[in-house]
């Protein structure tokens, strides 16, 4: 090293030789042989390294220990470490990040390296802002628009010596070379993220299912109508058929005939003249759109032609489920629908047919036993479609839906932990999945009682699509 305080004004062109005896300013070494790179004094390797990462348009990831690489030969976390003797402070390993920080550290300018594109440095963009359009975490680099040069000056005296700034321009001398340094980095995928993005997904798709429910999309009984004819095509969740009434409707009580009392007395249903220009035809309309709803999810996708129709045939029971967490949502404890009916019935109809009115109120009390809130509601809903011990399942699809029905339950599992507490939570999630039973065993009864209907034959209207609903399990 020159000695103490002995300085040398290294100004001029960039291919001028250093003075002999002079130290790299980046790694401290006795071997300049080449050379001033920038107007700083660097060795070959330096020189080399800062020269190709420049001209390559190298970005190399942030250094793992946030830039405090270790000293005396272990190697930094940020892998590819290089071995700089550096006489101040010992042997440093530095990564490729922390050594080409060193390097602007030093004053090596970018700008000024031949081949170098001076678009790739202007930093920020014209809004001021760090760019995010890369898909990659990527250095911004800016710099003052005059290079200023570090020098050391020895004086005569033997009191101290000092460090000044020389700056290139006269004009600015009080300006220092500044580097700044802003990172875009994505946000990491935890697992809260993903949690919340697989919520909040299921979220939109019940926002859809719920504005299809009300708008004019109203499939009609239609004869020889069957379960195939909605397997083609992608799902109606995405289309937007509009509001099907302007104003809002009005509560409207309708008496339910019991299923029990159509069977006891031979009644025959007779769907012929309903009017779907002013009432919806519930009973039917909510099996297609939960058809719809179920062919809007991902592992739909995933199944094989004999899976998806036993899968769109089990719609009965995700069409229950739906009507009785709307109900719920309205604090009503029966069912009711979004065109203001509201299913009534007497006490004497209760005593004789507990069954068909339990199938109205029996979710509904479930529901409000669990105080559940809508992300535990669209988890169970999935839950209760992907249902892997359905008849007529591919055997390799019985593994995507365990597998889903799996990630649901878990999903659903953390979301209860989190909101209800460790104290709590396993009580409500135990109580959570019991809805699935209740709905299960529910929508079983309906369909039983609809088969002997149908084999009684007091379904005027009959279409195969009806009997491929009531004969799924």
């Amino acid at each position: 090293t020159t000695p103490a305080g002995q300085q040398q004004c290294l100004g001029g062109e960039s291919g001028r030789r250093p003075t002999p005896g002079l130290r790299c300013a980046l790694c401290a070494a006795l071997r300049l042989q080449d050379i001033i790179m920038g107007y700083v004094p660097s060795c070959t390797p330096c020189k080399t390294f800062f020269r190709r990462a420049i001209v390559e348009k190298r970005v190399y990831n942030r250094c793992l220990r946030s830039g405090f690489c270790e000293r005396s030969g272990d190697v930094c976390a940020g892998r590819c470490g290089y071995l700089i003797p550096d006489t101040r402070a010992g042997s440093i390993f530095l990564c490729r990040s922390c050594r080409y920080d060193r390097c602007l550290e030093g004053g090596m300018n970018p700008l000024l390296v031949s081949g170098a594109d001076p678009a790739e440095f202007k930093g920020l963009d014209d809004s001021g802002k760090p760019s995010t359009s890369q898909a990659k975490p990527k250095r911004r680099r800016t710099f003052s628009k005059n290079v200023t040069l570090e020098r050391q000056v020895e004086r005569v005296s033997e009191d101290t010596s000092r460090e000044s700034v020389v700056p290139c321009d006269p004009e600015n001398a009080s300006q220092r070379n500044e580097t700044q340094e802003s990172w875009i980095v994505p946000n990491p995928r935890t697992i809260e993220n993903m949690l919340e993005k697989h919520m909040q997904y299921l979220l939109t798709m019940e926002e859809a299912h719920q504005k299809l429910r009300i708008s004019t999309y109203a499939p009609k009984i239609v004869s020889g109508l069957r379960i195939d004819d909605f397997k083609p095509g992608p799902s109606k969740l995405g289309h937007d058929f509009g509001p099907m009434q302007s104003q809002p409707y009005e509560p409207s009580a309708v008496k339910i005939v019991p299923v029990e009392v159509l069977i006891r007395d031979r009644v025959t249903v007779d769907l012929s003249n309903f009017d779907y220009s002013v009432k919806k035809l519930w009973l039917f309309q909510d099996k297609i759109y939960s058809i719809e709803y179920i062919k809007a999810l991902p592992v739909y996708n995933l199944l094989e032609e004999c899976s998806k129709k036993a899968l769109i045939s089990s719609g009965i029971a995700c069409a229950n489920f739906t009507d009785a967490y709307y109900s719920y949502t309205h604090h009503s404890d029966r069912t009711c629908y979004p065109d203001g009916s509201v299913m009534t019935w007497n006490n004497e109809m209760r005593k004789e047919s507990p069954g068909s009115t339990r199938l109205y109120t029996g979710i509904i009390a479930a529901m409000k036993e669990a105080e559940l809130d809508s992300r535990e509601y669209a988890l169970l809903k999935s839950i209760l479609i992907c249902n892997p011990l359905l008849d007529g399942l591919h055997p390799y699809d019985v593994t995507f839906l365990h597998n889903e029905k799996e990630r649901c339950t878990k999903t659903l599992l953390s979301y209860v932990l989190a909101r209800r507490g460790a104290a709590k939570g396993p009580a409500y999630f135990s109580r959570c999945l019991s809805l699935v039973n209740v709905t299960n065993t529910l929508t079983s009864w309906q369909k039983n009682q609809c088969i002997v209907m149908l084999a009684m034959g007091l379904f005027k209207n009959s279409m195969p699509f009806a009997e491929t609903m009531y004969h799924s399990h």
